[in-house]
């Protein structure tokens, strides 16, 4: 783990990154110095590297930086640095090989949407994915690179985080995705597209400019009818309750409510 030493594992031959010359040719932001070892012999400036990274080809690569990198493995030889973490790091480098590097999710935007909107997905490892979800519904997708993924929220998708699977694991976001539900309202009345209007709560709906809105799955939304000058409201349809000129309805569906008005 960060901060741990091992004893006697930089040997007679070590090798470092140097600045001076042209890094690896990494797969972008998969790059990963993993130690940083202090030669004895040498001043501050001299130290041995271990690091891993993928190239552009797929393959994994992995630099142990010291030529004593297998003493750790065993006491085969008789020099007693054998060392289960050295053990275990070994082979977590050739599982990783063989699988890849488990996927994270740092970020994905945007935050809310309805069914069929597109979302991007950021984060690290995404090469080789083989699903996306949104709280475990399938999504289809496209990996753009191995830290994009280009996805639409599917049909079933309800609010929660959103994963994504490749050979080497699955990535869980840390905040949910928002699904939203579109909510239309129509008029009727000879004068129904002049002064009478419809107005939400929570806001969005805002009839006659805007008819439609999308709200969080699961909300309470109200609507307000207010006649028009010498028009009279008359009543709602498609609510899940009604008072007056008031219309309530929960966002579990996509739905379209009616407000009648005369004349």
């Amino acid at each position: 783990k960060d901060g741990d030493t091992v004893p006697g594992i930089v040997g007679y031959e070590a090798d470092r990154q140097f600045s001076q010359y042209p890094p690896p040719n990494a797969v972008s932001s998969t790059y990963t110095p993993l130690s940083n070892s202090a030669l004895g012999n040498g001043g501050p400036s001299d130290y041995s590297n271990s690091s891993v990274y993928q190239a552009p080809s797929g393959a994994w690569v992995f630099a142990a930086g010291t030529i004593a990198w297998s003493w750790g493995l065993d006491n085969f030889n008789g020099y007693n640095f054998a060392d289960p973490r050295i053990q275990q790091t070994t082979a977590n480098i050739l599982n990783a090989f063989l699988t890849g590097v488990a996927p994270t999710i740092t970020t994905f935007a945007p935050e809310s949407g309805p069914v069929g909107s597109g979302v991007t997905i950021s984060g690290a490892n995404f090469m080789g994915a083989t699903a996306v979800t949104f709280n475990g519904s399938a999504a289809t997708f496209t990996v753009t690179s191995d830290t994009a993924i280009q996805t639409t929220v599917p049909a079933g998708a309800s609010t929660g985080p959103l994963s994504v699977t490749t050979p080497a694991g699955t990535a869980l976001s840390a905040s949910n995705f928002t699904l939203t539900i579109p909510l239309t309202v129509t008029k009727t009345g000879l004068f129904a597209g002049a002064g009478d209007t419809v107005t939400s709560s929570p806001a969005g709906i805002a009839c006659g400019s805007t008819c439609s809105a999308d709200f969080n799955s699961g909300s309470v939304v109200t609507l307000t009818a207010r006649p028009g000058f010498l028009s009279i409201f008359t009543g709602w349809e498609g609510c899940d309750a009604t008072n007056g000129t008031t219309c309530t309805v929960t966002m579990n569906a996509q739905k379209t409510v009616t407000a009648n008005f005369l004349p």
